[in-house]
Parts: structure tokens; sequence; C-alpha cells
């Protein structure tokens, strides 16, 4: 009983530690004045500054920002303030006897109170606008970082085989090449001749599939950088 309740405790503050925690989005894609950044973050860097989408998004939450703005100052649209002024209170009488008209001048101030009411409303909207302008950038950081980082993975490995691959193609054309040698002077029979052609040609086929794959994931990785990696790395 010990036991289980010990767990339970454990697990509880596992929990809480873990609602405890939370994302910085400002550390999501390093600033661009971090000098010393590894590969891997410089193509996140990279990428969220040259992707067209990362600035339209950027660009939608200052728009979002600047109508927030707009909104809260919106009540003195629905103020109006009139008033007039006598005209004999300014010239006087023809006659210069003195002025008897009154009021000489008066102002007035006048709102709806639908208006402020709608005001908040309007601010409330707006600020929640934002809000969410905000958590659409937040959520375009994590995937570029993802997207790039899953992208060079594929990349590195794509590399990796097709540099085995090509060693692998080497042996084998070279032990081809050898049999063939063999073959003609009668050393080897055909059933061995043509198994060192058949291996040597499914070596080839599985090189040229292998630099298609790396050729694939590069693009794929230039796609997000706007760059090529050759201008990067």
């Amino acid at each position: 009983m010990r036991k289980v309740i010990l767990v339970a405790l454990i697990n509880l503050a596992w929990s809480g530690a873990l609602l405890g925690q939370s994302v910085d989005y400002n550390k999501i894609i390093l600033p661009s004045s971090v000098k010393d950044a590894s590969v891997e973050e410089r193509l996140v860097q990279i990428a969220w500054a040259n992707m067209p989408q990362n600035s339209i998004i950027q660009r939608q939450t200052t728009i979002a920002h600047n109508n927030l703005r707009k909104a809260q100052w919106s009540w003195l649209d629905h103020i109006f303030i009139t008033g007039n002024l006598n005209e004999f209170t300014i010239s006087g009488n023809p006659d210069g006897t003195s002025n008897n008209f009154y009021p000489r001048y008066n102002f007035g101030i006048s709102f709806t109170l639908g208006a402020f009411a709608m005001h908040s409303l309007n601010v409330k909207n707006a600020r929640e606008d934002l809000k969410i302008r905000e958590e659409s950038t937040n959520e375009q950081k994590l995937f570029v970082r993802a997207e790039v980082l899953k992208r060079y993975s594929t990349y590195k490995s794509n590399q990796e085989l097709l540099r085995v691959q090509s060693k692998l193609l080497l042996a084998a054309e070279s032990n081809f090449k050898l049999q063939e040698k063999k073959f003609q002077t009668g050393e080897i029979t055909v059933e061995i001749f043509n198994g060192s052609e058949e291996r040597y040609n499914n070596q080839l086929l599985r090189k040229v599939q292998a630099e298609n794959n790396f050729q694939h994931s590069k693009l794929d990785l230039e796609q997000m950088l706007g760059l090529k990696l050759e201008e990067i790395l």
C-alpha cells in the first residue's frame, strides 16, 4: 500500500513539474546575433528569415497589433462636440446698443452609451485577434524548426548512404572487371561471370537510387532555406 501511495505521489509531482514548464518561443529561433550557433541552428535561422510564409504571419501580427491600438482609441469617433456664438456677441449691434441676446455662446458634447459598449467589445475582439496572430507565429516557429531539422537529418542520412553505396559500387565494379578478365582467359565459368555482372548492375542501380534520394533531400531542404546549401555550408 505504501508503495502504491509513493508511486502516486511521484507521478503527481512529475505531472506538476511538466505543467509548470512553459515554452520560451523566443528561443525556438535563435537571434541572428548568435554567431557560434551549430549548423542545424544556422539553417533554422536562415529558413525563418527567408521563408515568405513567415514574413506573412509576422506582418499579420503587426496589423493585428495596429488594429488593437485603433480599437482602443476608437471611442473618440463617437464623441461629438458642438458649439455656436451669437453673431452680435462678435460684431455687436448695428445701432451701437448693448447686446441683449442670450446665451451669447453655447457648447455641447454628445455621445451614445451603446457606442461605448461596442467600443469595449471591439477592443476585446482586437486583443483576441492579436493573441491568435501571436500564437500563429509561435506555431510557425515550431513548424519551421522541426521541418528544417528533419529535412537536414534526411539530407545527412542520404548523403552518407550515397557515400557508402558509391564505395560498394566501386568494389562491385572492380570485382566485375577482374571476373571479366578471368572469363576471357577461361579461368571461370560463364555462371560465375554472369553472377559478378549481376551484382555490379545491382549496385549500380542502388547507387543511382541513392543519388536520386540525396538530390531530392537536398532540394527539399533548400526549398525552406531559399538558398543553395553550397552558399551556406
